[in-house]
């Protein structure tokens, strides 16, 4: 077991080699048959937002707690949570239950109600029966996975959200995160988040924001050699789309993506069309079993 950041994989006579930083420095772990990528990734940047203290991502907002709790520490405060997914309702849910009730949070969301995930007969007969799963078509796999684990909120965090006096759910689409005024004898200038939605362009004055509106599942692409790189990414933002939809449209039975290469990349989070509970995690063993089959069935041939 090696600990540290994997830095980027290289090829070496058909075998990955993993390129790490460790607390000794850089090393290099050859000979590797297959890598398996998992994660959420880091956190997506769809809207200009001003580099602050007070602005936090869905990425590093656990890693920052102390930061958090100063800045509520010195008395009550506007927060403003943007997304509407499962990432956005635990943060929300993490300010209700600490209990300071004078602090103001306000949920913005381009979605007009928080969906709740719940266990359910006819969700859980597509993770059981391959052959349902197979007669549906690649489009309606995407959407059903897209909306099994995208914008959902666990059933009991709704029910703490719905509890909170505190909380309001405002609709819009953030724009931008920025420095407004900077009143007399404020240590920093206002917060501004700016939003639209049907009825116009809006802002809300702010002391703590959080973006927790996504995660890029592409993330291990900087990690490849180049010309793999090219592959994935080549060509403008609507060529490199249908790239990426294409791989994920053609991934093998064992999560990997079709590469021009021998050793394969596994990538669960991007397996929509594949099978309905790879991408959140929700069923390990089955997710290791079909990566770990391709290995055995070769081991037990050669």
């Amino acid at each position: 077991m090696y600990f540290g950041i994997v830095s980027a994989l290289t090829l070496e006579n058909d075998r990955w080699t993993v390129v790490q930083k460790t607390a000794e420095g850089t090393i290099q772990v050859p000979d590797f048959h297959g890598v398996v990528v998992t994660g959420p990734g880091p956190a997506n940047k769809l809207f200009d937002r001003v580099k602050d203290p007070r602005v936090f991502t869905g990425e590093d907002f656990w890693s920052r707690f102390r930061g958090v709790r100063k800045i509520l520490r010195s008395g009550p405060k506007r927060i403003v949570v943007i997304g509407g997914g499962g990432t956005a309702a635990a943060i929300a849910a993490w300010f209700v239950r600490t209990g300071m009730k004078g602090h103001e949070i306000a949920l913005l969301t381009d979605q007009p109600t928080l969906f709740t995930r719940t266990t359910n007969f006819f969700e859980n007969r597509l993770f059981d029966d391959e052959t349902i799963w197979k007669s549906l078509s690649a489009v309606d796999r995407r959407n059903f996975t897209d909306r099994l684990n995208r914008g959902v909120v666990w059933e009991n965090v709704t029910e703490l959200l719905a509890d909170a006096e505190q909380l309001s759910l405002v609709p819009g689409r953030a724009t931008g995160i920025e420095h407004g005024n900077h009143r007399q004898g404020a240590p920093r200038p206002d917060l501004m988040v700016k939003y639209t939605n049907h009825l116009g362009n809006h802002e809300a004055q702010a002391d703590l924001v959080v973006d927790a509106t996504g995660f890029n599942p592409w993330w291990f692409e900087r990690l490849l050699p180049k010309e793999l790189r090219n592959h994935i990414i080549n060509g403008d933002v609507e060529s490199q789309k249908e790239q990426r939809k294409q791989l994920q449209q053609d991934m093998r039975p064992d999560l990997s993506l079709e590469l021009p290469v021998e050793p394969r990349i596994h990538a669960p989070m991007l397996s929509q069309v594949v099978g309905p509970g790879f991408v959140s995690l929700m069923v390990l063993g089955a997710m290791a079993d079909r990566i770990l089959n391709h290995y055995s069935k070769n081991a037990r041939t050669s």
